[in-house]
């Protein structure tokens, strides 16, 4: 047993328990004395009780019904009730809520600043892992991990990784016709194909006429933790305080590889002949958009020069006439209106799709009201998605989601959102990135259009002409959010333009 985990003022609290202690922290000194005997010390369970912690059942539970389940008890299996008084039988009741709650609401002591320079420094979990942009996007991303996961489990998932895989990580080696083999996680699969990725990052598109075996690999890819006792408290500190991405906070600059960690050092990434598998910093440079591959489509208009042609020739005057569908991806728009389905139901008919497809490296990104989609283009098959709520109060074609599409650079694909805000999102994970409001001024601000990449900024403008706002058009680094420079449409007297 892990004595730091163990449930204890001094885990709750540190070592110097607050002048007022909570309710759980009565609780805790009552847990010791009369529960831990058969819940376990840290309420994970003992063969004489079931867990406590990390019940989802007991998290949808009131105070009052903890409590009179403590005080009555449940005879039929074997447990016994406790006649204790009021405010002892609310401080197990808060307890018990306590360990069933999101990380981010617990107050886990231990040093958080330390748990961080641990986490991108010897523990080497930015070598698997991404947080607020830093780090590499080969497993989960953890910048909501405190919303996203209770305290135990945050635990768990450190200490036996494999107990718990999230899903689409399930590691698998796959074998192909022509001999190759790859191994990485299983992001989607049907009976037809399957999307792995690497522990490199990449995406293996991978159709059913390609593969000749599939193994399915039951471990998880990740090590169990090793640390002192300290260092994984510090660690859960640091990890239980990660709420997401907030608008407007400063990103990290991209540094060399990724995350600046050295990932070549990383042990449990493996060729066949036992040698380390170096994470290479992929990307789409400024360079390649200026003169996309055959069969990319990596802006708006295809290229900068905005004629939105294809240079490609297999489709042409002799063969036009045998085009025919060969999938289609319905976008689940309802997801996008609720509560509010109302609003949906009565504005349905406006609703359509205005995007652009940005395709690179095989795989096609499209944006729809409030979401962005990346996809298998070969499939059609949905690699992630990325959503959010429509925003309230909107106007002209941001109130109906209208959205023009991506522009995609380095390993982030950039989006506006409807209220005016410009997303990068990992264009491996999907998650976000960085989140910037484009404009200062409180006025009927909207986002529709798709960005444009030059250099290495995103240019992007504003909708709500029709509302009487004042138009303009921003550019802003790529790799933070930054606004560099702001050009209104309409200059006032001694303003460019």
């Amino acid at each position: 047993m892990i004595a730091v985990l163990a449930l204890s003022p001094a885990l709750l609290f540190g070592q110097n328990p607050p002048a007022a202690p909570t309710k759980a922290t009565q609780g805790a000194k009552l847990f010791a004395q009369i529960c831990a005997g058969c819940h376990g010390v840290d309420a994970h369970g003992t063969d004489q009780g079931p867990a406590l912690a990390g019940d989802g059942t007991l998290r949808r539970r009131s105070i009052p019904e903890l409590r009179n389940l403590i005080r009555k008890g449940i005879p039929d299996s074997g447990m016994p009730p406790f006649d204790l008084a009021a405010d002892q039988l609310d401080a197990l009741a808060a307890l018990v809520l306590s360990l069933n709650e999101p990380a981010a609401d617990s107050n886990v002591p231990g040093d958080a600043a330390a748990g961080e320079q641990f986490f991108f420094g010897r523990g080497q979990c930015a070598s698997c892992h991404m947080v607020y942009g830093r780090g590499a996007p080969v497993g989960p991303d953890l910048s909501n991990i405190g919303r996203d996961m209770k305290l135990n489990e945050i635990r768990e998932a450190l200490l036996r990784p494999g107990a718990r895989i999230a899903p689409g990580y399930e590691l698998v080696t796959v074998r192909l016709k022509d001999g190759k083999t790859v191994r990485g996680f299983a992001r989607g699969r049907s009976n037809f194909d399957v999307r792995l990725q690497d522990f490199n990052g990449t995406f293996h598109l991978l159709q059913k006429s390609q593969i000749s075996a599939i193994q399915e690999e039951k471990q998880s890819v990740m090590p169990p933790l090793k640390a002192s006792s300290e260092e994984l408290q510090n660690l859960i500190a640091y990890l239980s305080r990660l709420t997401g991405v907030k608008p407007g906070a400063p990103a990290v600059a991209e540094t060399a590889g990724r995350g600046g960690a050295d990932f070549a050092k990383i042990e449990h990434s493996k060729n066949t002949d036992g040698t380390p598998v170096p994470l290479r910093a992929e990307g789409i440079d400024f360079a390649r958009i200026l003169n996309p591959k055959p069969g990319d489509w990596l802006s708006y208009n295809g290229k900068l020069n905005g004629n939105r042609y294809s240079d490609l020739t297999q489709i042409n005057s002799t063969n036009v006439e045998n085009l025919g569908v060969k999938w289609t991806f319905s976008i689940p728009l309802w997801k996008q209106f609720l509560p509010d389905t109302s609003y949906y139901h009565q504005n349905m008919e406006y609703f359509g799709l205005e995007t652009t497809p940005i395709v690179a490296d095989g795989i096609m990104y499209v944006t729809a009201p409030h979401s962005a989609y990346a996809l298998d283009a070969l499939s059609g098959r949905e690699i992630w998605e990325y959503s959010r709520p429509r925003t309230p109060g909107t106007f002209g074609d941001a109130s109906l989601g209208t959205n023009r599409g991506v522009a995609i650079l380095g390993d982030k694909v950039f989006m506006v959102t409807d209220n005016a805000h410009l997303l990068a999102l990992n264009r491996t994970t999907g998650k976000l990135v960085w989140e910037t409001v484009m404009p200062n001024e409180p006025q009927h601000y909207g986002g529709t259009l798709a960005p444009l990449i030059v250099k290495d900024m995103v240019v992007a403008g504003v909708a709500g002409g029709d509302w009487g706002i004042r138009g303009f058009i921003a550019a802003y680094k790529a790799a933070t959010g930054e606004r560099v420079w702001r050009r209104w449409t309409v200059p006032a007297a001694g303003e460019p333009g």
